[in-house]
């Protein structure tokens, strides 16, 4: 994701929001679960950026 890295809070913001409409979309039409399996996917990829880590989880993307 290009907003990831750009690295700045806005940025994790916004990354966090399209993440958690990705997860809801991904719930909604590949069945429950796979939108928790992407959301940790995310977080595995980007577990360096706690800024990031931080938005998701201010938005509950655990």
């Amino acid at each position: 994701m290009s907003l990831i890295r750009q690295m700045n809070k806005h940025s994790y913001e916004a990354a966090a929001e399209l993440v958690a409409l990705a997860a809801e979309c991904l719930d909604r039409h590949e069945g429950k679960g796979t939108g928790t399996l992407y959301v940790n996917e995310i977080r595995a990829e980007h577990r360096r950026k706690r800024n990031f880590l931080a938005a998701l989880d201010a938005r509950g993307l655990r």
